[in-house]
């Protein structure tokens, strides 16, 4: 189906362009009698923006992924690692996707251990005072 606006081609049963957003069924007069118009190819100055490519990072090897989870267990460095891999735009991109999955992994097992933590205590001072509390 040809619009009759811009007379670029769409697909059959469509009703309006993909291209200038016109409903397909409008009918355009011209001076030459014809309602389709030649497509429109767009300028150099109005074309739509090409998208960049995104840097080829490659394969990311077992000795690399290796260190990236060794780094990742250490207790500080980790934590500060996975923020660097996290938030960076120059990290690769498996890594980046890697490391924020193990940051929110990493921040639900600190919530989980401070309420276990937390019940734990709870337990204890319950069991302190039922033997007597503390004796010095």
């Amino acid at each position: 189906m040809i619009c009759p606006k811009c007379g670029n081609d769409n697909p059959d049963g469509s009703r309006f362009c993909a291209y200038c957003g016109a409903p397909t069924d409008l009918k355009i007069d011209t001076p030459d009698g014809n309602p389709y118009r030649e497509p429109v190819q767009p300028t150099e100055a109005y074309a739509a923006p090409q998208e960049t490519a995104a840097p080829y990072f490659g394969v990311q090897s077992i000795g690399t992924w290796f260190l990236n989870l060794f780094l990742a267990g250490l207790p500080i460095i980790g934590f500060i690692m996975l923020l660097i891999w996290s938030f960076t735009s120059e990290t690769h991109p498996e890594k980046k996707s890697w490391a924020r999955a193990a940051l929110i992994w990493l921040i639900i097992r600190v919530i989980v251990c401070a309420i276990l933590v937390f019940i734990f205590m709870a337990q204890m001072g319950d069991v302190v005072d039922r033997l007597g509390g503390f004796y010095y």
